[in-house]
């Protein structure tokens, strides 16, 4: 009786599996094609096993990835491109090769060869092998994805041919930063740039021009005696990344469509390069200029650490430039002497601006005496972050102060990590503390003030 119900159950099994084995194979090849093509080829492949029918049916992917470490290194990557049969267009190409790669140069440069001829959308490589030129005449690349140093020695500026081009990634080395200028000239329709510098040990002028791009990420770790100089011109900018503590910053022309900002000027930064930064005066003030041109931008993330916030304030004519879009603002004070009489002034031309956050660093010093409330501190922020207290009277008078001027505030959001070597002394700071800030009285009556420590966490509102 036991063994028949097994071997019910058993057949119930097999009928299930058939099933579900007619369903997927009664599909129509153009579909299994697209399914095979989300797997890696190496996976894709090995449904050639399946059955008579799926024996091929691998070799009809529009996406292939391809990396060396899954493969033995007698794999031929142009073989295998080779078996495709690309039933419309070769959509994706994805190259990953690590050091160890077998790879020759003539399978590297023939494989290419056939990826570009079939009308590739995007190419994806990480490796540090140099590329076949036929990468940078494939008319046919909407995305280009260079994760890796670009070494140019067989590219020349009159051969590059990407007018379909509309997101691009480049890791450059000093020898390959020449080329730029040729890329934009090539790329009419490019929307989206990220330019990634490494180990730069020459001073470079990198005009950036672009009358459709919309996205531009930079990124570069460099020594900080190279001051580099970046001038963009791109007048239809929506967003702007920037991580770099060395370079120069110009807008040619300031772009009046920019919504977010992200520029961060501590990164990569070690303390020894505080001294050279300091001799160069111009540093700031173009960089804080810089920052002045993005007048239109609705979001600005600002981390800065070399006094940017004194070049911020014009120095001349006492007029505070107005940043009328700007809503939201997030920044970082750090080894800035009386960074809140600098910040809060900056803030008087910022009217509409809904919610702050400002990260401490090194406790900047407070000078209560020079407060001035902000017009939008009183009538518009609903939103304040202060990150990085230690738990000090200065910031409960800043505490008091903000609660005091923020009429239509919603929600104060303090984060206190007190230093103390004992445990016992910084659990009883922290709750002093916390204790001492929802005693303080506040002009917006409905307003939050939540305090997070690394032992209390706690609301005004559920005390």
């Amino acid at each position: 009786m036991e063994e028949d119900h097994n071997n019910h159950n058993n057949n119930s099994r097999r009928l299930e599996e058939k099933d579900e084995e007619d369903r997927l194979s009664s599909l129509p090849d153009v579909i299994i094609n697209d399914i095979l093509s989300l797997l890696p080829i190496k996976s894709a492949a090995a449904t050639s096993v399946l059955s008579h029918r799926w024996r091929h049916l691998w070799t009809g992917v529009t996406r292939f990835e391809f990396e060396s470490r899954t493969w033995p290194e007698s794999a031929s990557l142009f073989r295998i491109l080779c078996r495709l049969t690309y039933r419309d267009k070769l959509r994706t190409f994805t190259l990953i090769l690590d050091d160890s790669s077998a790879i020759s140069w003539g399978d590297l440069k023939r494989s290419f060869s056939v990826v570009c001829r079939q009308n590739v959308e995007e190419i994806k490589v990480i490796s540090n092998t140099p590329l076949p030129r036929c990468v940078f005449k494939c008319e046919s690349l909407v995305v280009l994805d260079l994760g890796s140093v670009l070494h140019c020695r067989l590219l020349k500026a009159d051969k590059i041919r990407l007018p379909n081009l509309n997101k691009l990634r480049l890791c450059l080395p000093d020898e390959s930063v020449p080329v730029i200028p040729a890329v934009f000239i090539s790329s009419p329709l490019l929307q989206d740039l990220c330019l990634e510098f490494h180990s730069l040990k020459q001073k470079h002028v990198v005009n950036i021009s672009s009358p459709n791009l919309k996205s531009l990420d930079i990124v570069q770790m460099v020594c900080p005696h190279q001051h580099s100089a970046f001038l963009i011109n791109t007048p239809n900018l929506t967003n702007i990344k920037i991580r770099d503590s060395s370079s120069f910053y110009v807008f040619v022309q300031n772009p009046a469509q920019l919504l977010t900002a992200y520029i961060d000027f501590m990164y990569g930064k070690h303390e020894s390069w505080d001294e050279d930064l300091m001799s160069a005066a111009d540093y700031f003030d173009e960089n804080a200029k810089f920052v002045q041109g993005m007048s239109s931008a609705r979001k600005l993330h600002l981390q800065s650490d070399i006094q940017i916030f004194a070049h911020l304030n014009p120095p001349e004519n006492g007029m505070i430039p107005t940043l009328h879009n700007l809503t939201y603002f997030k920044t970082t004070l750090v080894n800035v002497f009386n960074g809140w009489d600098a910040l809060l002034f900056y803030l008087q031309g910022v009217p509409n601006l809904n919610d702050l956050e400002v990260s401490l660093g090194h406790n900047p010093a407070m000078d209560h005496q020079y407060w001035c409330a902000p017009d939008c501190l009183v009538s518009k922020v609903k939103t304040i972050t202060v990150r990085a207290f230690e738990g000090n009277d200065d910031e409960l008078k800043l505490l008091e102060y903000i609660l005091k001027n923020a009429f239509v505030l919603e929600e104060l959001r303090i984060h206190v990590r007190i230093k103390d070597d004992h445990i016992e002394a910084r659990q009883g700071k922290e709750y002093k503390f916390c204790e001492a800030m929802f005693k303080l009285p506040r002009s917006s009556l409905t307003s939050e003030v939540v305090f997070s420590g690394q032992y209390i966490n706690a609301s005004s509102n559920s005390l």
